[in-house]
């Protein structure tokens, strides 16, 4: 079917933006009358909404650090900084990342020149710790650090799952003639489970976060 043939040629270049795929699997989604696969490709174009569900590749782990200023002008710049000296009401938030951005907003991420990705600390928790990690140091400002490789790998699931899905449908299917119909609604859920969700009916945890949005309480 050609726009199979569309998908999996756009999926094997790496010159097809991904959101452009994901309009192109909203329209198979749309032929295919699948609900599910229609919900994933509008969260991955528009972004996971606070509170929603994230699939596990859109999580990951950050480390801190720090500008430290002490007397006489001393500074230490980009100190790491032990999260085990931090509560546990912050501790997640500090170490766990939450991508909920459009996936056209992760592309442009990596257009930077920049090997990682900031996200400063909350002006309030910089003040909470302040004097919590070297003695006669004061925290000036902190910030998360996210190697700029964790997006290229979310975008690259992405990609990935796209162009099994559609090459699955393309065995399923047969010859470029054969119409999507073909294949019954419960085979198409079964793969959408398998390969799309990844063999979840439901995926990752409840997150109320994402990489730019400041959380915890102090």
């Amino acid at each position: 079917m050609r726009l199979l043939d569309e998908i999996v040629g756009g999926a094997t270049s790496s010159g097809t933006p991904v959101a452009d795929l994901l309009r192109q699997c909203l329209v198979l989604a749309y032929r295919l009358k699948n609900a599910r696969l229609k919900e994933w490709c509008k969260a991955e174009l528009d972004g996971y909404p606070d509170g929603s569900e994230l699939p596990e590749y859109r999580k990951g782990v950050a480390h801190s650090y720090g500008l430290m200023v002490g007397p006489f002008g001393a500074r230490i710049d980009r100190q790491p900084l032990a999260l085990g000296l931090v509560e546990e009401k912050h501790r997640s938030f500090l170490m766990e990342i939450c991508w909920q951005e459009p996936i056209a907003q992760l592309e442009a991420m990596l257009k930077i020149e920049s090997d990682e990705i900031v996200a400063a600390w909350p002006a309030d928790l910089v003040a909470y710790y302040q004097s919590r990690f070297i003695k006669g140091f004061a925290l000036n400002r902190a910030w998360k650090s996210i190697p700029k490789n964790a997006i290229v790998a979310i975008c690259d699931v992405v990609r990935s799952r796209i162009l099994l899905f559609a090459l699955e449908l393309s065995e399923e299917v047969g010859d470029a003639e054969s119409p999507l119909e073909r294949i019954s609604g419960r085979e198409v859920e079964a793969k959408v489970t398998n390969i799309i969700f990844g063999g979840q009916n439901i995926i990752g945890s409840q997150v109320a976060g994402s990489v730019h949005q400041a959380g915890g309480e102090t």
